[in-house]
């Protein structure tokens, strides 16, 4: 497991692993989603920047709660996240 400093570094861990990907196992970038459940808010903060300049998919799980109790049985479902900006005609 990686522990991350900052965003900064985890930024250049996500550039990292999306060259990696790309380049050495062929996968098209369109076929990237980059998860961020579970991590820290400063890792979280770098995958966002990491993604954000290409339009990357972003995604977290949600916790599926159609039990009576906090967590069901139920599997989690993938959140996509949109990131608008300034340029965008959705901002």
């Amino acid at each position: 497991m990686t522990t991350f400093v900052g965003w900064t570094q985890a930024r250049e861990k996500v550039e990292s692993i999306r060259r990696e990907l790309i380049q050495l196992h062929k996968i098209p970038e369109r076929d990237l989603v980059w998860d961020f459940t579970g991590m820290t808010k400063e890792a979280t903060a770098g995958m966002i920047a990491a993604c954000a300049s290409r339009k990357a998919q972003l995604q977290y799980m949600r916790q599926n709660q159609t039990g009576d109790g906090p967590q069901s049985s139920e599997s989690p479902l993938p959140v996509e996240v949109n990131l608008a900006g300034p340029s965008d005609p959705e901002y």
